[in-house]
């Protein structure tokens, strides 16, 4: 084979391989098949069905108020944070903000309502008592800390509330 006929066939592989590249773009590029990120349908909104407690709740937000009693507890709690020097900034500031909606549900966003669910005075009170646990066991449990008088008042407005208590707390 002379080094002319060489070339042609090189360059005769070269467009038809060019050729054959064009074509294959062709037929994938107007064959409609898209991916269906490209399409114009649109997806449909997915729509959760809310809880006819929860509903009521957020209609009805003065139904949250507390009990007399539980509102004098739940203040109690509030002055023994304020002198608790156990509780570290985030979660002393998380009690006072669950404490300030217990006594005030109308301040409760309507998210929150409705994330916590159809107890939300029980589910406020559960976070209170997390916090209040979790502090107490960051210091590695003290018998003398002020988080233990807090974490068994919060136990009583718990199971008060239908709530089940929060084991560190609970008297052997």
């Amino acid at each position: 084979m002379s080094q002319s006929s060489a070339r042609i066939s090189d360059r005769t592989r070269l467009i038809a391989s060019a050729l054959f590249f064009a074509v294959t773009v062709a037929v994938i590029f107007f064959s409609g098949n898209r991916p269906a990120a490209i399409s114009a349908t649109a997806t449909p909104a997915q729509i959760m069905p809310l809880d006819p407690t929860v509903r009521a709740n957020l209609q009805n937000v003065s139904a949250q108020v507390l009990p007399a009693d539980q509102q004098e507890t739940v203040q109690q709690i509030q002055t023994m944070l304020n002198d608790c020097p156990d509780y570290g900034e985030a979660r002393r500031s998380q009690m006072q903000q669950h404490i300030a909606w217990l006594l005030d549900p109308s301040g409760i966003p309507t998210d929150i309502l409705m994330a916590i669910g159809a107890n939300p005075r029980g589910k406020l009170m559960v976070g209170m008592a997390t916090y209040t646990a979790v502090e107490w066991r960051l210091l590695n449990r003290p018998a003398e800390s002020c988080l233990l008088p807090i974490g068994k008042l919060v136990n009583t407005l718990l199971a008060a509330n239908g709530e089940p208590t929060e084991p560190a707390f609970t008297t052997p």
